[in-house]
């Protein structure tokens, strides 16, 4: 629940993280550093200024499966260079790990109770997904998928608003899943 006196912004954004077994200690660190690069970047801090309120509240968590969701940078308000470098270097300055599995809906869940923590009140909340596998441990993604839909969270993958469209898991797309359960395809195309 949003505080009474929670601090406007343009945008509440959740960073969550791949780091399953899909991702080396060498890719870990390269992911990393692009999250710091680009948090601080000049033109990210211009355009996050240039908002209406000039402001973003921002988290950044890491995820691979069902056990493993850790909030590594906590709500903080980026409104210029300063408070970017703040967050980027208190990101950079964490230990790396690579864990086992991939969850996503493991993340989209995590994802959800950060956003709810939120103390800021934001235009449009948003969990940004990076992932580079298909849901091989936790709950089936459809069913978190449409809670955070109805609870009026936006998922993104790569800054984009994907187009899910149900497949079956056994379909020729790579990567491994449950029995039973169906895959979110994220279309892209048309965007």
């Amino acid at each position: 629940m949003v505080p009474a006196r929670a601090e406007l912004v343009d945008l509440e954004l959740v960073l969550a993280v791949d780091i399953s077994g899909s991702i080396d200690d060498e890719e870990a660190a390269l992911q990393r550093q692009g999250y710091v690069k680009a948090i601080t970047d000049p033109k990210v801090v211009r355009t996050i200024k240039a908002g209406r309120r000039g402001r973003i509240g921002l988290a950044y968590f890491e995820w691979a499966g069902d056990h493993y969701q850790r909030l590594l940078v906590n709500w903080a308000m980026i409104h210029d260079a300063a408070s970017a470098k703040r967050f980027a270097n208190e990101l950079a300055s964490l230990p790396q790990k690579v864990e086992f599995w991939t969850s996503i809906s493991g993340a989209m869940e995590f994802g959800a109770l950060v956003l709810s923590a939120s103390p800021f009140q934001g235009r449009r909340r948003v969990i940004d997904i990076s992932g580079d596998g298909a849901n091989n441990n936790g709950a089936p993604v459809l069913g978190v998928w449409a809670r955070a839909i109805r609870r009026k969270m936006i998922l993104e993958i790569a800054g984009r608003g994907p187009k899910p469209r149900l497949i079956p898991a056994s379909s020729h797309l790579p990567g491994k899943c449950m029995d039973g359960e169906w895959k979110l395809r994220w279309d892209l195309e048309d965007m």
